[in-house]
Parts: C-alpha cells; structure tokens; sequence
C-alpha cells in the first residue's frame, strides 16, 4: 500500500489514528507518507510529506489513496476534495479519499466544549458531514460509531485504537504512603462524565479520606478543590503524548475510574480508559455502556450505573487488594492479546487494504458516471 496521510486533529488524536499506523505499516514494507508534525521523531514518527497544496499535488500521484482525519474548516476540506480532483484532471490518477473519525461529531452534548463551535447547525459540522458523505471510504474506532455513519457513507471500517508497548516503557514507582490511589483521567471535555461521579466521590472522600488518594488529570471540578489543599486529592497538569504515558506510570493507580454519561457521543467513544489502565497497572471499573464491552465483568475490570454500584465496586476494590491485583493482571494479558498493535498491525493491514479497494471501486464508478453524463 501507499497511502498518503493528513493529519487534521490535535496530537493526540493524530498518534492513534495516524502516526502509529504509519510508524508499523512502513516497518511491513509499505508507503506511507505522514503530514505535518514531526516532534515525535524519536520515538519513529517522521514526517515524510508537507501538507501545501503545491506538495500535495506534485508527490500525491506517488500513493494509491489519502487518508485524512476529518476536517471542518471549509480550506481544509476544499484541499482534501479538490487535491482527489486535481489528481484525476491532471494526471489521470483515480485516488481513493479516505476519511477517519473517532468522535460522533453531529451529536456533541452540551457539557463538551467542543459543542459550542460544533453545533448540529453550524457550518463546521456542515462541512464535516459532507466531506463524510463524499468520501469513496470512511475508516472508524468500534462499531457504534461506524453504524451512527453508515446513513452519511456506506463505505465504513473499523481499524481499532491499539496500544505500542515501548511508549509506555517507564518506571511505575513504589508509592510509600500506604494508600490506594484512585484515579480518573479526563479534560474538561469530560465534565458531565467526572460531574456523575459527584456523589460517589464525596462518598468516597467521607469513607476513606484516610486510606485513599484522589489523582485527577489535565482538570479538577469545583467541588473537589478543597480536597487539594486537605491532601485527599492530587492534580496532574495536562501532558502530551507520549509524556501522558510517562505520568500515567508514575502516579502508581491502583484503581482506574472510567465513568461515561448514557449519551451517544460516548457510546461512540473507543475503550482507550481500558487500555490506559491495563498499561499502567490498575484494575478498573467502566460504565456499563457499549463503549466498555470488551471489559470482562469481574474479570478484566469492574462494571457500574448507578452511585451505589459505583461505590460497591470502588469499596470491592479497595479493600481487597488480591482483587485489585488480579483484575489489573487479566487486563493486561487480555489488552496484549487483543490491543497490541505490534500483534494487531496485520489486521488492521487488511482492513484498510479493503478499504483502498472498495473505495477505489467508488471512485471509478463516479467518474465513469461523470464521463458518461
């Protein structure tokens, strides 16, 4: 394969859906060129291709499709549809666009930030719906959010979220203050999720101040402020990839909170909580929702919906550290088996390999439509 990569989205973002790929399909003898960033260079992510429009039509007939995560700013999208054009008018190239997402983008809910400049109505979601419905393939992370796109684009595959074992290759320190550390990670962008938990952490701060330890990453609500300045509560500041794997090691979890509000927004999202804790060491506990499906109850992690499950499963854990020890073992084995792109890297080879074919298809059916018209 060939594939010309452009990356849209945050770094984040770009590391699963992009660099990460491109750093394993290269290593199995394919091309794969990857626009614009290249700070991650030591770890293998190289950028290999420039993202102006003059580059990208002179080096774009070099690969047999692009790739891009999703755009929505309209110069954005009039390159990805105007750079398939141009390869066709000029050089007679059928390239296949490819277009990837990872969020349910025409249904943000309101506590998101995102959901402000991504109303349903506004042009940004305008514009990313229809460079959805024009894409000859769509590629997505789980199977919800892949049938939420299927009415804009029948062309859709999934090519998974994965973990690379050496990035979170750090020490996982020997915490000495003889308590259980329990973490939630998230932006403010995971408010209404963190806001869910309200009740069951103050619960939580009022049956085992003296026994716990709160983590908090990237952001802190209001109400566990005090708890900061009590010793209770511990903030992280935001890191990046792949310093976010460094301080999810160092912090030592021995629980993982992965609350999700009931929405479709998250239902879209991939289990990347579950893998986060499965890496660093934790036995985690996960909203009952589609999103957590590949958590085994009981084995690989602990499952709850309502405050009282919530703090069942958090007092299971906490005061039995066998159990704690156990779960946090089976995921890891479970995320090695299932999620390692060293192992997964084939299958995700074929999928998209499928999907340059399908949308190859597409491609050459419209044009001889167009032609024949």
């Amino acid at each position: 394969m060939k594939i010309l990569q452009i990356t849209q989205m945050n770094r984040g973002i770009n590391y699963y859906r992009h660099w990460q790929y491109a750093k394993y399909l290269n290593q199995r003898g394919h091309t794969i060129g990857c626009t614009p960033e290249s700070a991650m260079s030591p770890y293998g992510y190289e950028a290999t291709a420039v993202d102006s429009p003059e580059w990208l039509l002179a080096n774009a007939d070099k690969y047999d499709a692009i790739w891009s995560t999703i755009p929505f700013e309209p110069n954005k999208a009039a390159t990805l549809l105007g750079l398939r054009e141009a390869l066709y008018r000029v050089k007679g190239i059928h390239a296949p666009l490819i277009i990837d997402i990872d969020d349910l983008i025409n249904d943000i809910p309101a506590y998101n930030m995102a959901s402000k400049v991504a109303k349903k109505t506004s042009d940004r979601v305008k514009i990313a719906v229809a460079i959805l419905r024009a894409a000859d393939a769509i590629t997505t992370t789980c199977n919800f959010l892949a049938d939420k796109v299927r009415p804009l684009n029948p062309r859709v595959f999934i090519t998974p979220n994965c973990v690379e074992p050496p990035m979170w290759n750090h020490p996982r320190p020997i915490k000495d203050d003889g308590k259980v550390r329990v973490l939630w990670t998230g932006s403010s962008a995971r408010w209404g999720d963190i806001m869910m938990m309200k009740d069951t952490l103050f619960w939580l701060h009022d049956n085992y101040g003296e026994k716990v330890k709160l983590i908090l990453t990237a952001s802190c609500p209001d109400f566990a402020v005090p708890w900061v300045d009590q010793g209770f509560a511990y903030v992280t500041q935001w890191a990046p990839i792949p310093d976010y794997m460094m301080v999810m090691r160092y912090v030592s979890a021995d629980i993982g909170l992965a609350p999700l509000l009931p929405n479709d927004f998250n239902r879209s999202k991939s289990p990347l909580k579950y893998l986060d804790h499965a890496m660093i060491g934790c036995a985690g506990i996960y909203s009952r929702e589609c999103t957590y499906d590949v958590v085994a109850e009981d084995y690989t992690g602990l499952k709850a919906s309502t405050p009282e499950e919530w703090q069942i499963q958090l007092k299971r854990l906490i005061e039995n550290p066998i159990l704690r020890t156990n779960i946090a073992a089976a995921s890891y084995v479970d995320v090695m088996r299932r999620f390692n792109i060293e192992t997964q890297i084939p299958s995700i080879e074929a999928t998209l390999q499928q999907a340059i074919n399908v949308g190859s298809l597409n491609i050459s059916a419209e044009r001889s439509r167009a032609n024949a018209s």
